[in-house]
């Protein structure tokens, strides 16, 4: 039987693999069901859902190089910032992609306005609001390895129109350090922080 894997907006998807031109198997996500989905993971892969776009698909399986401990440290700075409402992070080898919805963005949305009153329980609209929330990917951290060297790269979006891309804002040894940079999450200072290197 067909593994199921539900996103969290409650749609199904299921797992189908294909050849390439090279012969090679690739894996892909599809919401059809039928006799050629797969009933188990393919071995090495993991079913993943982006929290911005809520897509799902299916990767290639790398090890956590932060370790549960490092993985703590950037979710415990998270919880002390009071402008993330709620986060997600993704630890894909050696790196964190940190996803957040931010408490105005929470407060204006239609959750908190018609919607809610029409709504007869708490429970009721924190399902909607998990389900619904927006979030969007903020900042990543990454791992540099060099022999027995380790460095931390913080990173954030810039949004100048010349730029459009990811530029570094920290470096350093120490990840306790580093995770401190998500306090910057909701602030005019996360749009000045850059670093030259």
């Amino acid at each position: 039987m067909a593994k199921e894997f539900k996103n969290s907006r409650d749609v199904a998807f299921y797992i189908k693999s294909k050849l390439t031109k090279k012969g090679n198997t690739t894996y892909f996500m599809t919401k059809k069901l039928d006799k050629e989905c797969l009933d188990e993971e393919p071995q090495g892969f993991e079913v993943f859902e982006k929290p911005d776009s809520r897509t799902i698909f299916i990767r290639r399986r790398k090890p956590n190089k932060f370790g549960l401990k490092g993985v703590n440290t950037i979710k415990k700075e998270l919880e002390k910032n009071k402008n993330v409402a709620d986060f997600r992070i993704d630890v894909n080898g050696d790196e964190v992609k940190v996803y957040t919805t931010d408490i105005e963005a929470s407060r204006e949305s239609i959750f908190d306005g018609g919607l809610s009153q029409l709504l007869n329980s708490k429970d009721k609209l924190d399902f909607f609001k998990k389900r619904f929330q927006r979030y969007e990917e903020r900042m990543r951290i990454k791992l540099m390895e060099k022999k027995e060297e380790k460095e931390y790269l913080v990173y954030r979006y810039c949004y100048r129109g010349s730029v459009d891309d990811w530029i570094i804002i920290d470096a350093g040894e120490d990840l306790i350090e580093m995770a401190k940079n998500l306090q910057l999450i909701g602030t005019e200072e996360y749009f000045e922080r850059y670093r030259l290197r």
